[in-house]
């Protein structure tokens, strides 16, 4: 009985089209890039998101995941129980960033309405806090130097919105300049 293959030939053939089809397949394998995982800041929207970021010093803050087990530490009331008025307050955390310590962005004005702009260097209506590497004290006062709220929605359940200021710690000196700021919070 004659053989039809000749091993050795069809297996030097075999091995090499296996290692064709490997070459081709993993020429073909396309790569994903790298997801771009660079903080940036949230959307401007007026839906209700619960978000909230700008920049402090050249630096951006948004609410800090690892602060609080619910998510992000994002608080805000509109006339609550203990606040006359819009108060809207986000802690953020630099670990392993420029700063080392917990950080603090804090704003409460006084009766507002509607939408439009309102100036946040009026003493009687406006008070922010910004607290960079837990240096801000309860007893710390800070003076707005410049600055603007603007609400774009003010509903029952939303207010949304957007500020920049430059403030000035009364008891440090340390000045704070707050660029790019937004908000959209849902209100209880």
């Amino acid at each position: 009985m004659k053989r039809m293959f000749n091993l050795p030939v069809y297996s030097k053939l075999s091995s090499i089209a296996l290692l064709l089809v490997l070459a081709m397949l993993s020429f073909s394998c396309h790569k994903n890039p790298p997801a771009d995982t660079t903080p940036t800041l949230p959307p401007i929207t007026m839906v209700g998101a619960n978000t909230m970021g700008c920049y402090v010093d050249g630096v951006l803050w948004t609410p800090s995941d690892h602060i609080s087990l619910y998510g992000p530490y994002l608080f805000a009331s509109y006339n609550g129980s203990n606040v006359n008025g819009f108060y809207i307050e986000m802690f953020h955390d630099h670990v392993g960033a420029q700063y080392t310590g917990g950080d603090a962005l804090t704003m409460l004005y006084q009766t507002f309405t509607a939408t439009g702009s309102y100036d946040l260097t009026d003493k009687n209506k406006a008070q922010v806090v910004v607290a960079v590497d837990g240096e801000y004290a309860i007893s710390d006062s800070f003076t707005v130097l410049q600055g603007t709220l603007t609400i774009t929605n003010f509903q029952t359940h939303i207010i949304s919105g957007l500020f920049t200021f430059t403030a000035k710690n009364n008891k440090t000196g340390v000045v704070h300049v707050v660029t790019d700021g937004r908000f959209d919070v849902k209100i209880n």
